[in-house]
């Protein structure tokens, strides 16, 4: 199904709410409709699950990539002796 077929008038989700939920359920998106104007989005749990964990990750790496550009970085060395010390202080050594 091409976009064609994605976008749904909000009219079509309240009279064919279990079609719409059913070809979710397959894989299926829709963009829902109000007076012409996209509203909504219409998608499988899993899918929408899986879609923020990615943009969770995509705003990680944005912000790890300020951070080079500002040089805020330590060496690799560096790093894993932060993590020692902090280790032992959260561990009462």
């Amino acid at each position: 199904m091409g976009l064609k077929h994605s976008i749904r008038a909000i009219t079509d989700l309240k009279t064919k709410t279990a079609e719409l939920v059913r070809g979710a359920a397959r894989g299926q998106t829709y963009v829902i409709t109000q007076n012409g104007e996209a509203k909504a989005v219409l998608m499988d749990v899993a899918i929408y699950d899986e879609w923020k964990h990615g943009l969770g990750l995509v705003r990680l790496l944005s912000l790890a990539a300020t951070d080079v550009a500002k040089g805020r970085v330590v060496s690799n060395s560096e790093a894993k002796r932060r993590f020692r010390t902090a280790a032992k202080r959260h561990h009462g050594r």
